[in-house]
């Protein structure tokens, strides 16, 4: 009778624990967006004409208005100076809205496995937001309103 009652007692114990695990469970899908319109071809070259986007990211921070010293920073990681180097060839930076050069750039990090190196990453995020605050202008102008 003993080992009857502590099935009982363990299998109710067991329901009541699946029952409160499963609550934290956040079962609502995620959906990823379609990148493929910025898969980076491999024989992808340099582009003839720099963009507005890149002519400010290159400027000197002095006098300004550039990003040219957080990008010089970022070359000193070789999977940032690759992934900025893989964005430049793709065009990422002649997208004309900070939403696509960025979906087309974070294909870059991931292929040039920016993410396995935290200094790297910092380095890109903190060009990544010299882009997004001083060069605002002319890296978004197809931007819509």
């Amino acid at each position: 009778m003993r080992k009857r009652v502590d099935f009982w007692n363990r299998f109710i114990f067991c329901t009541a624990m699946m029952g409160f695990a499963s609550s934290c469970v956040d079962t609502t899908p995620i959906y990823v967006a379609d990148s493929s319109q910025y898969v980076v071809p491999m024989e992808a070259g340099i582009d003839a004409g720099e963009s507005a986007c890149m002519r400010c990211q290159r400027a000197p921070d002095v006098p300004g208005p550039g990003c040219a010293d957080e990008l010089a920073a970022c070359y000193t990681h070789p999977s940032c100076a690759k992934t900025a180097d893989c964005s430049k060839a793709a065009g990422c930076y002649d997208l004309g809205n900070s939403a696509d050069w960025t979906s087309c750039s974070l294909t870059c990090g991931e292929k040039e496995k920016l993410g396995e190196d935290p200094a790297a990453l910092g380095a890109a995020y903190t060009n990544f937001n010299c882009l997004q605050r001083v060069c605002a202008g002319p890296c978004n102008e197809g931007a819509r309103d």
